[in-house]
């Protein structure tokens, strides 16, 4: 293994970094770290000021072939990833490819620790990233034990030398593999989330009708859990009950001027799938008005 330090500040910093750098502090630009390499992994703890970053034409570093996986440990940090900006705070992380080639801004003084990991070594499934560029899942258990580990290995010079099979290089290389599987687990469950609110609604206008249509049967039916589903109704300003009802209160005002006849309140309601004061609550808190006073204003409404 071989250990790098650098401590370096203005005209001599901003010609060291391998990225062509705007300084956008108050000061000089500041730019200081360590790298350790363990041959296809490469760990680094790097500090710098506020800055603007973009690759350089001719870059004397090869990072093809590695994947950066990147934690703030302090200050703020944006870069642009495929179609869109990333910004990230204290304590979050995401991914790059390589490290000479992104563009980015610190926003503030910021101190990176980086895990840069050859992608043979990510071969699997699920172990490599779902997207050139993103962001670690917040809720990943394992984010705020990885970025603990790195502090402590980055923060304590090794006392003597490391090999480059050294344990921590497999460390190293599955909590990269564990992190990346994990992000694309959530990101698949998101896309199903985002997918159920139009499957769910596609159920509740099919099934109004049955009065023991529940929240928990949708759910079911759709093989996700109760809890997910009313995140993706709540993603949508709605709730699973308030859509069953809207649903079926709007069913029962259609079903007025198809009848020839007036229709009962309790006949209204079993047209919804409703008991009649199911009805009558829906109503009142809908339109305000009573289901006879809907039913009178509905009748007695033009037509169009």
């Amino acid at each position: 293994m071989t250990v790098q330090s650098w401590s370096l500040t203005g005209a001599e910093a901003l010609r060291a970094a391998p990225w062509m750098i705007v300084n956008t502090g108050p000061g000089e630009f500041q730019y200081q770290g360590r790298r350790w390499i363990f041959g296809d992994v490469i760990v680094s703890r790097i500090e710098q000021s506020e800055c603007l970053v973009a690759p350089r034409p001719v870059v004397d570093v090869s990072d093809s072939g590695y994947t950066s996986l990147f934690f703030i440990d302090k200050g703020r940090y944006s870069f642009l990833g495929g179609d869109r900006t990333h910004t990230f705070a204290t304590g979050d992380a995401g991914w790059a490819p390589g490290w000479a080639h992104i563009s980015c801004e610190t926003h503030l003084p910021t101190r990176f620790l980086v895990i840069s990991v050859q992608d043979r070594l990510l071969t699997g499934p699920g172990r490599r990233p779902s997207a050139p560029a993103g962001r670690i899942d917040s809720r990943s258990h394992l984010l705020r034990p990885t970025l603990s580990f790195l502090r402590t290995f980055t923060a304590t010079p090794s006392p003597e030398p490391v090999s480059a099979g050294h344990p921590s290089k497999a460390v190293f290389v599955e909590l990269a593999a564990a992190l990346f599987a994990q992000t694309h687990t959530s990101h698949t469950e998101e896309m199903r989330v985002e997918g159920a609110y139009e499957a769910a609604v596609a159920i509740i206008q099919a099934r109004y009708d049955d009065p023991a249509l529940e929240p928990a049967d949708i759910a079911r039916q759709l093989n996700l859990s109760l809890r997910h589903l009313q995140r993706a109704f709540a993603a949508n300003g709605h709730t699973i009950r308030e859509t069953i009802q809207h649903t079926r209160l709007d069913a029962a005002i259609r079903a007025i001027p198809q009848n020839a006849h007036p229709l009962t309140l309790a006949a209204l309601a079993k047209e919804a799938g409703m008991s009649p004061k199911e009805l009558r609550h829906a109503a009142r808190t809908t339109f305000g008005l009573t289901p006879g006073q809907l039913l009178r204003q509905t009748r007695t409404e033009p037509e169009s």
